[in-house]
């Protein structure tokens, strides 16, 4: 299985350990990450209008490329499952997600029809931190309650296949 992360640091974790422990279950998984430190699905979008070089490009963890763009990225293999994710700040409301996830997935399906496409849902802060108080919530749960619904409507709304 091929599977391409669109994202930023939480799609870098999820990536990093990914394709060993599908090893470790028989499963031969290639995992590319293209991914911007805290990019938003709004700047993924303006990045394929103007086919901006701000990808770093990894390899089951391990940094292969330094400077491409969606298109390239995309179009160097034939992906099984593409993975988008909005970033995790603004992950608790939907109306960041649209209308860029739409056409991102659009822009997806346009070069490679035969791909999945799933949202990589972000988890929510720890109920200590400062971040989760600037955005105005108390626990963890509360937190993650919104992203569980924002993602969820994205989901639907954009016509991914999973979550």
């Amino acid at each position: 299985m091929k599977i391409l992360s669109i994202g930023n640091s939480f799609s870098e974790d999820a990536q990093r350990y990914l394709a060993a422990v599908g090893h470790s279950l028989g499963l031969k998984i290639k995992c590319v990450n293209a991914c911007i430190g805290g990019c938003t699905l709004v700047r993924h979008y303006n990045n394929i209008r103007s086919g901006a070089r701000d990808y770093l490009v990894q390899e089951c963890g391990t940094n292969v490329r330094e400077s491409a763009t969606l298109r390239e990225i995309i179009l160097s293999d034939s992906f099984d499952v593409i993975t988008l994710q909005e970033a995790s700040v603004r992950s608790v409301d939907y109306h960041n997600f649209e209308p860029y996830l739409s056409e991102l997935v659009k822009y997806i399906r346009g070069l490679c029809p035969d791909a999945k496409i799933a949202l990589h849902e972000t988890w929510g802060y720890e109920s200590e931190s400062e971040r989760i108080k600037n955005l105005g919530y108390t626990a963890h749960e509360d937190m993650y309650a919104s992203i569980k619904e924002a993602y969820a409507k994205a989901m639907s709304e954009a016509g991914a296949d999973f979550l």
